[in-house]
């Protein structure tokens, strides 16, 4: 025989599961078959120029790309390797995750203040990269938004761009294969 007081513990905690469960938009009904869902290491674009971003500065919009682009590789390599083809082959799935790493490597070296923002973008466009700054559009400026097309009517308060050369003058870019 249960002690009364765990038996009602027991009950409550029971009960709340049961309700959780029964409010879960997400719950799992046995009735219905589950459909596969498409999972693809490429995320859309527009994806990115939809997301509702607070970015105070430069770096922490890098900070926000780098971010990003470690995830995407993450995602890149997980279907290589456990996608078994269905959306993308697994050459392809390893070229994005490569692409990635190059932009993460990118990123890294601009928050270690080795590279200028210009360098940043001309490395990212090289590799196939830059619909990734749409973000950052708000903190270049309008010689770099003219070469990714991000120019509007209402950019017209952008600043000059005072960055013209790599804060260090070493030659480590990346090269794409």
């Amino acid at each position: 025989m249960q002690c009364p007081r765990c038996y009602k513990l027991f009950s409550a905690r029971s009960s709340l599961l049961r309700h959780q469960r029964e409010s879960c938009p997400y719950r799992y009904d046995e009735n219905i078959p589950q459909k596969k869902q498409k999972i693809t290491p490429v995320q859309c674009v527009e994806e990115i120029k939809d997301e509702i971003m607070n970015l105070p500065d430069l770096k922490s919009g890098v900070e926000y790309l780098y971010q990003k682009f470690t995830n995407l590789q993450f995602d890149a390599e997980h279907e290589a390797v456990y996608g078994m083809g269905a959306f993308h082959s697994e050459e392809e799935c390893n070229k994005l995750a490569k692409n990635y790493e190059y932009g993460c490597e990118v990123c890294e070296k601009f928050l270690q203040e080795k590279i200028c923002i210009e360098c940043v973008v001309e490395n990212l466009m090289r590799l196939g990269l830059e619909g990734f700054l749409h973000p950052l559009k708000d903190y270049l400026c309008a010689d770099i938004l003219d070469k990714l097309n991000f120019s509007d009517e209402s950019d017209s308060d952008e600043t000059n761009c005072d960055e013209t050369e790599c804060v260090e003058t070493e030659s480590n870019d990346l090269e794409v294969q």
